[in-house]
């Protein structure tokens, strides 16, 4: 199973008022098993506009927390004729041109898109190609195995991410750590709870990629 991997998925990792045991679990594998992972391109010019717009340290967060991540294996699909093709059935059941990409990455690798987005996957749920983190883990999700540390390439959720080019290995744990500690304390804009039990995160992603 390709597990097509959300944006919103990824903000969660460095926001401490928006962890979720799922999005934690969703980490580890990534960083166990890249290869199984997937992500349309605009999945990275989404996460670094969101942190942007959320995060007092918004760049910094995505230079050392994200970027390590992209380069760490998992699949990272340019636009094609056939993604197109594959995503115009799901613009119009109602997902924004966006979430249509994720969607359609997902089909075409027979896969799964994970996501926080409720309301996308409720307008394409007939289509099961999508699952709502928010429930927790789909039931495919393979029980997690023992991280073990990979000469030149990754270890455990503790350890480091390799970087190409020869740059100095990234620690993940301790640069993750740094960006909550931060936010926490220079964070003007604390995330807050909506009357339907969404976050301005999630609030926030979904404005964006309206409007895009």
């Amino acid at each position: 199973m390709i597990w097509v991997l959300d944006s919103s998925v990824a903000v969660k990792w460095f926001i401490v008022e928006e962890s979720h045991l799922a999005a934690e679990e969703v980490l580890a594998a990534l960083i166990d098993q890249p290869g199984q992972f997937a992500v349309p391109e605009l999945f990275a010019f989404e996460v670094f506009s969101v942190l942007h717009r959320i995060h007092p340290q918004g760049h910094m967060v995505f230079e050392e927390g994200i970027l390590p991540l992209l380069q760490a294996g998992l699949l990272r699909m340019p636009m094609t004729g056939t993604l197109a093709a594959q995503a115009h059935p799901f613009v119009q059941l109602g997902l924004t041109g966006h979430d249509a990409c994720y969607a359609a990455l997902a089909r075409e690798l027979d896969g799964l898109w994970l996501t926080f987005d409720r309301r996308a996957h409720k307008a394409i749920r007939k289509e099961k190609v999508s699952w709502p983190l928010e429930k927790g883990l789909p039931p495919e999700w393979p029980q997690r195995a023992i991280i073990k540390p990979i000469r030149d390439n990754l270890t455990d959720i503790g350890g480091s991410i390799a970087v190409p080019n020869g740059e100095k290995p990234i620690d993940f744990k301790k640069v993750r750590e740094s960006v909550q500690k931060n936010y926490r304390k220079d964070g003007e804009r604390p995330t807050r709870r909506t009357k339907s039990g969404s976050s301005d995160i999630g609030r926030n992603e979904h404005q964006l990629r309206g409007r895009l």
